[in-house]
């Protein structure tokens, strides 16, 4: 279901962060003294929310979440994912808060969740099947040890690289902002579209294979001049289109 972002007067809200994107950044698994069980670290999925809104966590970024998965689990290859103890094959059950955010997915992006499979082979199992995901979570009500409680869960399944990280744009605006201020002779002809597609292909090459999140986010973080030139975020935004530079540079020669 596709989120509306027009103002409903008659949703309450619960004064947590709620109804907003965020892009699952640094997901592993592994022990945080943060989470315990009777003084006791235990093995959790770990990660960041970033947003767009400066006011929610740290600058816009809800560090160090931990998305709960249950016993019986242990990490490997240092956390990039985890495996069942026993060996057997079995998902993430449904009352930890992955296992939540899983059937949620589910519910409103099934397609998505699939084709991530397909194309990369990992499943929510492995760190970097999350990595680069944006969603839009809604605080929702929960119950548990007989008490109704709220968490955010998603509501709708954007996809990997389908962030256009507002931070990582105003510091290259910050970037060409000083560039304008700089005496004349020490600007340079690097604002051009045709430098800036260079740049642009040479970080899709150097790139995480993520979905195209990180070759975002570097792009407006490290290229000068780019959200100054509409041609080049077009360029950068599209990780979609088989003719895009993602999809025929990154995605394909990145290891």
């Amino acid at each position: 279901m596709a989120h509306s972002d027009e103002f409903d007067p008659f949703h309450t809200t619960t004064g947590l962060a709620d109804d907003l994107d965020i892009t699952i950044r640094n997901f592993r698994f592994g022990l945080d003294p943060g989470y315990t069980n009777d003084d006791e670290m235990v093995l959790t999925g770990i990660c960041d929310f970033a947003t767009d809104d400066p006011d929610v966590g740290s600058g816009g970024v809800i560090e160090n979440q931990f998305v709960t998965i249950g016993k019986g689990w242990e990490a490997v290859d240092g956390g990039k994912k985890v495996q069942r103890e026993d060996g057997r094959p079995k998902g993430f059950n449904n009352s930890t808060y992955l296992g939540a955010i899983i059937d949620a997915c589910m519910q409103v992006g099934s397609d998505k969740m699939r084709a991530r499979y397909e194309a990369t082979k990992l499943t929510p199992m492995d760190a970097g099947f999350w990595e680069g995901l944006t969603l839009h979570m809604e605080q929702t009500e929960y119950e548990a040890f007989n008490k109704k409680r709220t968490r955010l869960l998603p509501t709708e399944v954007k996809g990997w690289g389908a962030a256009k990280p507002k931070a990582a744009k105003k510091a290259a605006a910050n970037k060409v902002a000083a560039k304008k201020a700089a005496p004349k002779a020490e600007e340079s002809e690097e604002g051009g579209l045709e430098a800036i597609k260079a740049q642009i292909i040479t970080i899709a090459k150097t790139s995480e294979d993520d979905g195209g999140a990180t070759f975002i986010e570097r792009c407006y973080a490290e290229i000068d001049g780019l959200d100054a030139n509409d041609e080049a975020m077009a360029l950068v935004d599209d990780v979609e289109s088989e003719e895009s530079i993602w999809q025929t540079v990154g995605a394909t020669e990145v290891e």
